[in-house]
C-alpha cells in the first residue's frame, strides 16, 4: 500500500519521474492533455505532449515537463516517444532527460506476457508473482496499482546498476526515503524487461517488492483470476465490454463507487489487502494496520460495509477512518484486494484505463 507525497517540493518532483503526476492549472495547451490523461489515455496524451512543451513563449512549464517524462516513463518501449524540447538550457529539463535515458528502451517489454503466470497470496496476504533475474534468481513482487513505482525487495537491492536520485512518499501519514536506480533487466515470466528506473527502501520490502503502475501499464494491463489463481498480463489486449472507466488523478486510478449508500471517490489499490473508507465520526478506536513500510496506528474503526463496484455488489468489513489525509489526495476511500478479488477476479487495462471484476 503506497501513497504518493503531495507535499513534496517541486524540484524534487523533477527529479522523480515515478513521482505523482500532478496536471493543475498551467498554460492552456495543456487543458486537452489533462482531459486526455484523466480519461487513462496516455499514449495519446504522450504524443502530444512536445508540442504543449514549447507553447507560451519559449517558457517551459516544470510541471509540464514532469508531466510528460512520466508519461514517458508509463510508455517505455514506445518508440515515437521523445524527449522534452528545453529551450535555454533550463536545468529542469536536462535533469528529468537524463533520467529517462537510463532505460533500454530498445529492449523493454519482450516476449509473449500474456501466457497465464501464476499469482500467490503471499507473506503479507497480497497477490505476488515471481520476478526473476537474468543470473536465475526469483522474488516475489506484489501487483500493486497503487504505487506508480516499481519497488525491488531488499534480496534484490544488487540488481541496481546506478543510484540516480533521491526522493520521498508518504505513507499511512508518515514520509519515507527512496532512493532512484538505474536496474538491470527483469524478467516477468515468458516476459523481458529491459533495464529500467526502479526504487530501493532503506525500511521494509524485506520479503516482497512492488510492481507498480509503470510496469503494470507497459505490460498491458493485467487480470487475476481467483478461481485458478492466475494472473495473465494483457499488452493491450482489453475487454472493453462491462468495464468501469478509471481517471488517471494525479498518477492513481481512480473510480467512483458507492460505499453504504455513499458516492466515493475511491483509488482502486491492488497493493492493499484491506479496503478503507473516510468516516469524520470513526474516533472511537485505534486500528494497528501494516503496510510497505511497517505498522501504523490509524483513528479507526471496523465494521461490516455494503459496497457496489464496477456493477457489482460486495460485503466487506471496511477501515473507516476518521482523517482524510491519510488518503490520497482527492479520494475518500482505497478499494483493496479484500473486496477486489471476492468473486471470480478482477482486471486493470490500459488505453484507455478501465477496469472489470467478475
Amino acid at each position: 500500500m503506497l501513497w504518493l507525497s503531495q507535499r513534496q517540493a517541486i524540484w524534487i518532483q523533477l527529479l522523480t519521474v515515478l513521482a505523482v503526476v500532478y496536471f493543475g492549472a498551467f498554460m492552456r495547451a495543456s487543458t486537452h492533455l489533462d482531459e486526455l490523461v484523466r480519461e487513462g489515455r496516455l499514449q495519446q496524451a504522450l504524443a502530444e505532449y512536445p508540442a504543449a512543451l514549447e507553447a507560451g513563449g519559449g517558457k517551459i512549464d516544470p510541471t509540464l515537463v514532469r508531466g510528460c517524462l512520466q508519461l514517458r516513463h508509463l510508455n517505455q518501449g514506445n518508440p515515437t516517444s521523445r524527449a522534452p524540447a528545453c529551450e535555454g538550457g533550463a536545468n529542469n529539463c536536462k535533469l528529468a532527460r537524463q533520467l529517462a535515458r537510463h532505460y533500454d528502451q530498445s529492449a523493454t517489454v519482450t516476449g509473449d506476457s500474456s501466457v497465464p503466470m501464476k499469482f500467490l497470496r503471499g507473506g503479507s496476504g497480497h497477490a505476488v508473482v515471481n520476478l526473476d533475474t537474468t543470473d536465475g534468481r526469483a522474488a516475489p513482487m506484489v501487483l500493486d496499482t497503487g504505487s506508480v513505482a516499481t519497488i525491488l525487495p531488499s534480496t534484490l537491492r544488487d540488481l541496481a546498476e546506478a543510484e540516480l536520485a533521491q526522493t520521498r512518499v508518504s505513507n499511512l501519514g508518515r514520509i519515507v526515503p527512496l532512493t532512484l536506480v538505474r536496474a538491470a533487466p527483469l524478467l516477468f515470466g515468458d516476459t523481458r524487461l529491459g533495464a529500467w528506473v526502479a526504487a530501493i527502501s532503506g525500511s521494509g520490502f524485506e520479503r516482497e517488492g512492488v510492481l507498480g503502475l509503470d510496469v503494470l501499464h507497459a505490460l498491458g494491463g493485467f487480470n487475476l483470476s481467483s478461481d485458478d489463481e492466475s494472473a495473465r498480463f494483457l499488452r493491450g489486449q482489453c475487454p472493453l465490454n462491462q468495464t468501469t472507466p478509471l481517471s488517471l488523478d494525479k498518477g492513481a486510478p481512480v473510480a467512483i463507487v458507492l460505499i453504504d449508500g455513499k458516492v466515493h471517490r475511491a483509488m482502486i489499490d491492488t497493493g492493499s489487502v484491506r479496503s478503507f473508507v473516510f468516516s469524520p465520526s470513526a474516533t472511537s478506536g485505534v486500528i494497528r494496520v501494516r503496510s510497505d513500510f511497517g505498522a501504523a496506528s490509524l483513528r479507526a474503526t471496523e465494521r461490516a460495509s455494503s459496497i457496489l463496484i464496477a456493477g457489482h455488489s460486495r460485503s466487506a468489513n471496511l477501515i473507516h477512518v476518521a482523517r482524510i489525509d491519510h488518503f490520497y489526495s482527492g479520494t475518500t476511500a482505497l478499494i483493496g484486494l479484500d473486496v477486489l478479488l471476492a468473486g471470480g477476479g478482477m482486471g486493470l487495462c490500459v488505453e484507455p484505463m478501465r477496469f472489470w471484476l467478475d
